[in-house]
């Protein structure tokens, strides 16, 4: 998924609410002393103004805990964004099989991923 902010002041994009899971989070992934670690961004993922930033495996991403149900290849997730000055939107992700790349995706193996362009104005 990316995501650019054209309007003129900062946002931040927090995941509220996936209809697969109990819990949605913004996780980041970063080479501490030659190890890759994943954490939560707690605060949400700040865009600049002007800014485009790509959600993609092994980088930003979006990671849905306590699934409610397996994800099955061919069927969506409907997620809810929520943006601190642009509001709420509603994103349909489809579900592919593990090692199968969004378009313009880095390869890697993903349960879920998105592919799109979402502008946000506020």
């Amino acid at each position: 998924m990316t995501i650019t902010n054209n309007g003129s002041t900062p946002d931040r994009l927090s995941c509220v609410s996936s209809d697969a899971s109990a819990k949605c989070q913004i996780h980041s992934m970063a080479m501490e002393n030659g190890v890759m670690k994943m954490r939560p961004a707690e605060s949400g993922l700040e865009i600049k103004p002007g800014e485009t930033v790509m959600l993609k495996p092994a980088g930003v991403h979006l990671m849905f805990l306590d699934l409610k149900h397996p994800l099955e290849q061919g069927n969506t997730v409907a997620v809810t964004l929520q943006f601190e000055k642009a509001g709420t939107t509603q994103v349909e992700f489809p579900i592919a099989a593990i090692g199968v790349s969004a378009p313009g995706a880095a390869t890697g193996g993903t349960m879920m991923h998105g592919g799109g362009m979402m502008q946000m104005k506020h």
